[in-house]
């Protein structure tokens, strides 16, 4: 479909731009209602909204205590900040945890605890290689769960100024090796996954691990950057967390360093961020090793609404060939958060030209846009197609990948 412009003013080219684009929104939008699935990097965290917490009764002061303590945790994985709690817009926003709420309930379930009587002390030298069992208990303990209203707090957090970073989220492959003695262990391995996974779920980050048939804990331990590319390949992922995790000492209370972490973050096969680190204790490391990459995609894709006003950005994309493809980047797009408006400006043969509109400045729309896998980068001479309108502060060329 091919879009002539003619006329000798601007007013009467914008109308033929909307009359011919109303009729390619209406095929899109009924083609897009059995649209494909198509592979992508991002992917939809479980629901960054829910929550549960231990309570100690199901008493009112006790329950709402209990909310803001929930409250404070989803702050953490929606804003990607995890001192968000102590922010001065923070303690508003707690005052009004009971209108935040979509529902919530309590429910039960057994803790295995040790009982307060049991002697737990050295046995002795005489029973050296025995077996000894810590007499313990099965307790109940109250759960409070639930699920905070995702709309409303959007708008709380934007109209207090803070970041908002959506559900769509990139997903990072975890090698890492650690090293304990002469043993090493993988990041899958069933004393490290537990650690790491527990912390990504904290922050509301994707991890992906390398099991059986990946790159074995002493391969990762060389960081050979090839061989890490290509399990990112495998992985379908844009990011990788490279660590090498070593014990320096038994005992940590003295210095400090018990363990020294040297750690790297790698996007589409180029270094995105390094850390050197030390930590008390393995369990330490490992938290830390999710919160110091959790931190730094924040700082990129958590979005903190403009004061006064929005960003607006022209969008060109080429090798765009037929209806499927003008639904595929239609999808791609819609799939982006933080948009405001996204209008299709111009069509031209392979070519469209949007004008987008984003709570986010233009450098975290294209660091948005990059991670859809769907679209490149292209060259501005590459794109005939002229718009007949202004676009926006900036203009950004792409291209469609082949699917």
């Amino acid at each position: 479909m091919h879009v002539k412009f003619s006329g000798p003013s601007t007013q009467e080219k914008r109308i033929a731009v909307i009359r011919s684009c109303r009729n390619l929104i209406w095929l899109v939008g009924i083609s897009m209602i059995s649209l494909p699935t198509f592979a992508q990097s991002l992917t939809h965290f479980t629901d960054l909204y829910q929550f549960e917490v231990v309570v100690a009764n199901t008493k009112k002061a006790e329950r709402r205590a209990g909310l803001v303590n929930a409250l404070e945790q989803v702050m953490v994985r929606v804003t990607g900040d995890k001192r968000i709690g102590t922010h001065p817009a923070a303690a508003d926003i707690f005052a009004m945890v009971d209108s935040l709420v979509q529902q919530y309930g309590y429910s039960e379930r057994p803790v295995q605890v040790v009982e307060e009587s049991a002697d737990v002390t050295d046995a002795g030298a005489d029973n050296q290689g025995q077996m000894f069992e810590v007499p313990q208990e099965i307790r109940m303990e109250t759960v409070l769960s639930g699920r905070f209203q995702p709309a409303v707090m959007e708008r709380v957090l934007r109209d207090a100024e803070l970041p908002v970073w959506d559900a769509r989220r990139p997903i990072v492959l975890v090698l890492a090796s650690i090293e304990d003695g002469a043993a090493f262990r993988a990041a899958h391995d069933e004393t490290v996954q537990p650690v790491l996974q527990s912390a990504a779920t904290l922050r509301g980050i994707p991890l992906k691990f390398s099991e059986s048939g990946g790159l074995d804990a002493r391969t990762v331990w060389k960081g050979d950057r090839l061989a890490l590319e290509d399990a990112a390949q495998a992985a379908g992922v844009d990011y990788v967390q490279w660590s090498r995790i070593s014990r320096q000492s038994d005992d940590a209370s003295a210095d400090g360093l018990g363990w020294l972490v040297e750690a790297a973050l790698y996007q589409n096969g180029e270094l995105a961020r390094e850390w050197i680190f030390s930590a008390v204790s393995e369990e330490i490391a490992l938290r830390r090793l999710v919160d110091e990459t959790a931190n730094w995609m924040a700082s990129r894709y958590a979005v903190v609404s403009r004061v006064g006003g929005s960003s607006v950005i022209g969008l060109h994309v080429s090798k765009v060939d037929n209806l499927t493809d003008y639904a595929r980047v239609q999808k791609t797009l819609l799939d982006l958060g933080a948009l405001e408006k996204i209008e299709l400006v111009a069509v031209g043969k392979g070519t469209v030209i949007y004008r987008v509109t984003t709570h986010s400045d233009a450098r975290q729309f294209e660091y948005a846009l990059r991670l859809t896998r769907q679209l490149m980068a292209s060259d501005a001479g590459d794109d005939p197609l002229q718009a007949p309108i202004w676009l926006g502060e900036l203009e950004l060329f792409y291209q469609l990948k082949a699917n």
